[in-house]
């Protein structure tokens, strides 16, 4: 089942890409990543603004069984509009845990 077409899907990262602006984009696992890389892309066609691209690594099917890491040192995202991007949404349940060493920094925005 087909939910979104090539089109569709470039239509909406787009409009995701120009609601967004200023921020670091922290792509939850591979996935979320590579999301977070699509973004940029756009970004980049409407903006010379510098983004910044991190991972955030946990297990989704059980988040407290190991630790939440994430690929650059957690202070130099104090202070900062962070996005965090999940390629899928169905309970939120792995976006909450992965905000969770965000919200110990205290961030400008977290979204």
């Amino acid at each position: 089942m087909k939910i979104l077409n090539q089109a569709q899907i470039k239509q909406k990262i787009k409009r995701l890409a120009i609601e967004i602006l200023e921020l670091v984009l922290a792509g939850v696992n591979n996935n979320g990543t590579g999301f977070a890389k699509l973004l940029e892309k756009e970004l980049k066609k409407i903006t010379e603004i510098s983004i910044q691209i991190v991972t955030i690594r946990l297990n989704p099917a059980a988040p407290l069984s190991g630790p939440i890491e994430i690929n650059t040192p957690i202070e130099s995202l104090k202070g900062k509009s962070i996005i965090v991007v999940d390629d899928v949404a169905n309970t939120g349940r792995t976006t909450f845990y992965a905000c969770k060493p965000i919200l110990d920094i205290i961030p400008k925005k977290l979204e």
